[in-house]
Formats: C-alpha cells, sequence, structure tokens
C-alpha cells in the first residue's frame, strides 16, 4: 500500500449490541495492519423506519405465503382475505394492543390492507406499495 493506513467502516443500525460487535470486529481486523476504524450507521427512511424489527414489511415472508404458516381460521380464507390479526399477535409474541398500534401503522403506510370481518381485522400485504417502498430505499443507498 502507499503508506496510508487502510479505512475499516464498522456498520451497523447503531444498536448497542450490534454496534458493538462490528467495532469489535473492526478493532481485531486494525490490531493486525494499520487501520483507522469509521463507524457508519444505517436506517430505513420514511413510515418504515418507525416499526420495529420484527413488524418491517420487507422481513415478514410468512405474510406473502400465510397458508404455509398459520393455522386455518374459523372466519376468512388466508388467501382471499388476509391473516386475522389475532394470529399475528400470536405469532410475534407480543400484546395485542401492539400488534394493534404497529399494524395500523403498516396499513396507513400502505404496505398492508386490513379487511373487517365480523369483530376481526384481516391482513394482507401490499405488494405493489412494498416493491416500490424497496426500489426507492435501494436508490437512496
Amino acid at each position: 500500500m502507499s503508506g496510508r493506513p487502510l479505512i475499516i467502516w464498522a456498520v451497523s443500525d447503531g444498536r448497542a449490541g450490534i454496534e458493538a460487535q462490528v467495532v469489535g470486529l473492526a478493532e481485531a481486523v486494525a490490531r493486525h495492519a494499520p487501520a483507522l476504524v469509521v463507524s457508519k450507521h444505517v436506517a430505513w427512511r420514511g413510515p418504515a423506519a418507525w416499526l420495529p424489527p420484527q413488524l418491517h414489511p420487507a422481513s415478514k415472508a410468512w405474510l406473502k405465503d400465510p397458508t404455509a404458516h398459520f393455522r386455518p381460521q374459523v372466519d376468512g380464507d388466508l388467501e382471499d382475505d388476509g391473516v386475522c390479526g389475532a394470529l399475528i399477535t400470536e405469532k410475534l409474541g407480543v400484546s395485542q394492543p401492539t400488534a394493534s398500534e404497529h399494524l395500523r401503522v403498516l396499513v396507513d403506510a400502505g404496505f398492508l390492507t386490513g379487511k373487517r370481518i365480523k369483530q376481526w381485522i384481516f391482513y394482507q400485504r401490499d405488494e405493489k406499495a412494498i416493491a416500490a417502498f424497496l426500489k426507492a430505499a435501494r436508490s437512496d443507498v
């Protein structure tokens, strides 16, 4: 090399545990060669930035193929009507109010559609909206 130290980017989403791991790995490499460790943070922009990771629309493949991941429902068809909010709450392992609020945010952002059947709300992914969001997110990176 030309005498300049290697620059190592330690990229994380800023959460303490993740940050410590990537910086630790970068520092371990820097012990073997002259290097400058630079911390960089990445994050989703727009409506998805407010969501916890387990509810991020791009990470929920089980909503793409609900029949493979959910038991049959009494009301509503998994394919035609979507997945009942109660089953999503159960799968995520969070309280019903928490799941309902986050699902509402996803509906408001346009990533999911909600359909009321009796006292239940059934959710489906809006594939066009998710694809448009991911395309825009990739072009911003």
